[in-house]
């Protein structure tokens, strides 16, 4: 900032004049007393008072024409003074304006930056996607500068499927391939990419989700064309999402961390330990809802005699398929447990044991199927064991007995069949036409 010295009196002639006067007055007075003593007797008295009028005229001359041009001096030093003050005011206002325009910035990136601790708390603390894309939707809106935005995840096919968006009427593209967009090109945020815009009718800001080299993602916000975002603003959406790309990548680790502790790691399938955690919630439940409970407990037929000839790949590949057909046979409530080897046991809850014998014999002509896909020239089958609650036990250990019981009654008595243990007697469902045949 420019400072503008106070003008000094003397630099304007004020105090300097004073004093010449006061020297003039006396040099002209000590000047008339000498020339009206000297003069005389050197000149006549008329002479003599000419030259001494002629003098004091001349000194009163040139002692107004220092005074006016000390005045002259002075105006035009306060003028300038006046108009440099008038250009500090102007620029300290622009200063002001300046400055109250960055302290609205200032606050409103600093709520920006609470939203966006909010959120990264909540999308972290998300145990489930659909928790995730709930608390995106709830949290990101914001601090996002737009009411309007979508979530787009990579597919295994390396294109971007859009998860969810907001508000619900929004008309944003299902899938966006990566070659299209330039954000998801070059790994940063871009406002007005032209493929974006034309696909979605609008002025986009696309934001990519980068987890290290990797880009998971993609938030798309509509703008209006006369918005740009500051970088402040552009850094903050960039924050969110690599931080959502990151809570996408530890909830998919925890996922995965708990299919590894949870689940068969050759077929999928659920293991026996959480099999029986699970199954003592469900009988739980059942007591105190009066409800019925069943399992089957099945186990392939000649399964070694298949592992000696056709070698242990094939009879992985025929277990992975055995898993494989009971997940998508099977109700989204039942469970369905790798219980040792090619012994399965599958959960049934809300269901009798005549309707889960039903279900055993859906089951075993799903699993016929399994021959033509692993090419096998004998029909593959297995036997059912059905026990339910409270019919054949009132506890987890009993029922699994009850049930392993019937499924051995099923092999004995011929097995590609589903026998019901009752107290000690079982009713068997008759093998069905194709166990008798090959598989052409």
């Amino acid at each position: 900032m420019k400072v503008i010295d106070k003008p000094r009196i003397s630099s304007l002639g004020w105090k300097n004049n004073q004093i010449w006067l006061a020297a003039v007055i006396v040099a002209i007075v000590g000047a008339h007393e000498m020339a009206d003593w000297l003069l005389p007797r050197l000149l006549s008295p008329i002479l003599s008072s000419a030259i001494i009028a002629t003098t004091v005229s001349a000194l009163a001359m040139w002692f107004a024409s220092t005074m006016l041009a000390a005045h002259r001096q002075e105006h035009h030093a306060l003028h300038s003074s006046l108009q440099e003050r008038d250009s500090l005011q102007r620029a300290m206002n622009e200063m002001m304006l300046e400055l109250r325009t960055t302290m609205a910035q200032t606050d409103v990136h600093n709520k920006q930056l609470r939203s966006l601790g909010d959120f990264n708390r909540n999308i972290h603390a998300c145990e489930s996607e659909l928790q995730l894309l709930e608390s995106v939707k709830e949290h990101l809106p914001k601090f996002a500068i737009s009411d309007e935005g979508a979530l787009f995840w990579q597919t295994p096919e390396n294109g971007f499927d859009r998860r969810t968006q907001w508000p619900r009427s929004s008309d944003f593209v299902k899938t966006i391939r990566t070659g299209r967009c330039e954000a998801l090109r070059h790994k940063e945020t871009v406002r007005g990419c032209t493929s974006c815009r034309r696909m979605n009718s609008g002025e986009m800001l696309c934001v990519p989700l980068r987890a290290g080299e990797t880009t998971t993602g993609m938030l798309q916000l509509k703008m209006s064309r006369s918005f740009t975002p500051d970088p402040a603003q552009k850094s903050i959406l960039q924050m969110a999402a690599d931080q959502l790309a990151l809570a996408l990548r530890n909830m998919n680790s925890r996922i995965n961390l708990g299919d590894m502790v949870m689940k068969d790691s050759l077929t999928g399938a659920y293991n026996r330990r959480y099999m029986e955690e699970a199954l003592e919630r469900e009988i739980a439940r059942c007591a105190r809802n009066s409800s019925p409970l069943a399992i089957l407990m099945l186990d392939l037929d000649h399964f070694k005699q298949l592992n000696d000839t056709l070698g242990h790949a094939t009879g992985d590949l025929v277990l992975k398929e055995l898993a494989k057909t009971l997940a998508a046979t099977v109700r989204t409530s039942d469970i369905v447990c790798r219980y040792g080897g090619e012994e399965f046991l599958i959960a049934l809850p809300d269901t009798s044991a005549l309707a889960a014998r039903g279900r055993a014999d859906e089951l075993r002509r799903a699993i016929h199927g399994i021959s033509k896909v692993v090419r096998h020239q004998r029909l593959i089958s297995a036997s059912f064991g059905v026990a339910a609650l409270p019919e054949h036990a009132s506890d987890l250990k009993t029922l699994m007995r009850a049930a392993d019981d019937a499924m051995y009654e099923a092999k004995r008595t011929g097995r590609d069949r589903a026998v019901i243990a009752k107290r000690g007697v079982s009713l068997v469902s008759p093998p069905t036409s194709a166990s008798l045949l090959a598989v052409p």
